[in-house]
């Protein structure tokens, strides 16, 4: 079957046309990502995450993120977090939401948002061992 050149040309230009707008509507999505700033933040401290490696964990409305905290050691939380380059206003009252991130290696990006701004923030290590601040002199 042959194509005429003006059937071609027609075809290449459609061809042309679709590719934009997949390309738009894909950069549109990516700007759109409710994770994005902080997937940026991470990568700006040197860690390269992807917005789906985000879990969300919950958000809680009214709360401090000391009265979300469990299981840690508030101190050295604190500790790690504000070597890290973060507030760690760990009584504020507000809108805390808890995230975690998987590293390569088996650790744990802890990053907790009040009122939709990063924190608190500290790597978990796999092996259970203390707690270390978000680093990108050793980010994996």
């Amino acid at each position: 079957m042959d194509i005429s050149p003006k059937h071609r040309i027609l075809l290449l230009a459609v061809s042309v046309a679709i590719l934009g707008l997949a390309l738009f509507w894909w950069c549109r999505v990516e700007e759109q990502d409710p994770n994005r700033p902080l997937v940026e933040l991470l990568e700006a401290r040197g860690y390269q995450v992807e917005s789906q490696q985000l879990y969300l964990v919950g958000s809680f409305p009214e709360q401090s993120i000391a009265q979300v905290l469990t299981g840690v050691d508030l101190e050295e939380a604190v500790a790690a977090s504000l070597e890290g380059g973060f507030p760690s206003r760990i009584d504020a009252v507000g809108e805390v939401t808890l995230l975690l991130c998987a590293l390569g290696n088996g650790d744990v990006i802890t990053l907790f948002l009040l009122d939709g701004e990063a924190e608190l923030c500290f790597i978990q290590p796999l092996d259970g061992g203390a707690l270390k601040a978000i680093d990108p002199e050793v980010a994996p």
